[in-house]
C-alpha cells in the first residue's frame, strides 16, 4: 500500500470516526457532562475517559501498515488537552497509549507509538492551560497535530529496531499522519466549540424566558394577591408568544414590548397589535424595533 492509498484510507475513517463522534455526543449523559470550562474532578475523570476511549477508536479506525497502524490517535488526544488541561490530556494520552502497546506488545513500533500519544496529550494540555480561554482555537489544534506527529516519526526512527524497516514506515505513514491529523484535531475542536455554543445559547434563552415570566408577574404582585385577582385570566405578553411561534436563535418575527414606537397587546383586548419586527438574538438578548401601528394593520388580538 502507497502514501495515497493511505491517505484515501485514513480519511474515510476518519469521517466514519467524526460522525461517530458526532452521535456519542448527543446521547444525554455526555450532554449532562456540560461542556464548558467549569472545573470538577468528577467532570474531569469523565472527559479524561471520553477523550481516552475516542483514542482508542482512532486506533482501531487506523490502517495496518509494515507491523504498525497508520492511525487517528492524536487528533483525539490532542483536542482533549486544549478542552480539559494536562490532567484530561495526559489522561487520556495514557488510555489510548497504553491500549496500542497492549494490542500490540511485541510490535516494533509500539512503544514509540504509545509514549508519543501521552506525550501530546501532555503538550496539548500543558498549552491549554496556558492558554486558557483561547486554547480552543482550530490553528493551534493543528499547529499541535503536526509537531506532536513530527516527534511520533522520531520517536520510530530512534526507538525502532530494525532501523531499515523504520525507515520504511516512517517514509509510508508520516505524510497521511500529518495530514489527516492536522485537519481532524481542528475539525474536533471546531465541534467541540459548536456544542459548547448551543449550549450556551439554550441556557442563555431559558435565562430570558424565566426573566419574561418573572416581569408579566409584577402587575399581579403589585395589585396585591386576593380572590378577585386570582380568578382574574392569565394575561402573557405577545413577546411570549412570538418566543413560541418563531423560535429560530439568530433571526425571528415578534411583538415588540412596549415604549416609544412599540405596543403590548394582552389576549382579549380590542386593540391593534404592532406590525412584526424583525429581531435580532445574540448571547441570548433580544431586541426588536417596529413603526407605530396604522389604521391598514388593525386586528383584533387574539
Amino acid at each position: 500500500m502507497d502514501t495515497f492509498e493511505i491517505i484515501l484510507a485514513l480519511a474515510e475513517r476518519f469521517g466514519l470516526m467524526v460522525g461517530v463522534v458526532f452521535l456519542v455526543m448527543t446521547v444525554t449523559p455526555v450532554q449532562r457532562m456540560d461542556f464548558t470550562r467549569v472545573e470538577s474532578r468528577s467532570r474531569t475523570l469523565m472527559i479524561m475517559l471520553l477523550f481516552g476511549l475516542f483514542g482508542i477508536l482512532g486506533t482501531y479506525t487506523g490502517n495496518s501498515v509494515f507491523q504498525s497502524v497508520a492511525n487517528l490517535r492524536a487528533m483525539v488526544v490532542i483536542t482533549g488537552g486544549l478542552f480539559g488541561g494536562p490532567v484530561v490530556g495526559l489522561g487520556a494520552g495514557v488510555i489510548a497509549g497504553a491500549h496500542r502497546i497492549l494490542m500490540d506488545l511485541s510490535g516494533f513500533s509500539a512503544w514509540p507509538c504509545g509514549i508519543a500519544t501521552a506525550l501530546e496529550g501532555l503538550a496539548a494540555g500543558l498549552v491549554g492551560m496556558w492558554l486558557r480561554d483561547r486554547a480552543m482555537n482550530w490553528r493551534i489544534a493543528a499547529s499541535l497535530a503536526i509537531a506532536g506527529e513530527a516527534v511520533h516519526m522520531g520517536l520510530i526512527l530512534i526507538l525502532s529496531r530494525p532501523f531499515d524497516e523504520a525507515v520504511e514506515l516512517v517514509r509510508l505513514i508520516a505524510p497521511p499522519m500529518l495530514l489527516v491529523n492536522s485537519v481532524g484535531a481542528a475539525l474536533f475542536v471546531e465541534v467541540i466549540n459548536i456544542f459548547s455554543r448551543d449550549r450556551e445559547r439554550r441556557e442563555s434563552l431559558h435565562a430570558q424566558l424565566i426573566l419574561d415570566i418573572a416581569n408579566m408577574s409584577v402587575s399581579y404582585l403589585r395589585s396585591g394577591l386576593s380572590r378577585q385577582s386570582a380568578e382574574q385570566p392569565p394575561r402573557s405578553s405577545t413577546t411570549a408568544w412570538a418566543w413560541r411561534l418563531w423560535p429560530s436563535p439568530t433571526q425571528r418575527t415578534c411583538w415588540p414590548m412596549s415604549g416609544p414606537g412599540r405596543t403590548t397587546i394582552w389576549p382579549g383586548e380590542k386593540s391593534a397589535p404592532a406590525p412584526p419586527a424583525r429581531c435580532s438574538a445574540r448571547a441570548g438578548r433580544s431586541s426588536c424595533t417596529a413603526p407605530r401601528p396604522s389604521a391598514a394593520t388593525m386586528t383584533t388580538a387574539p
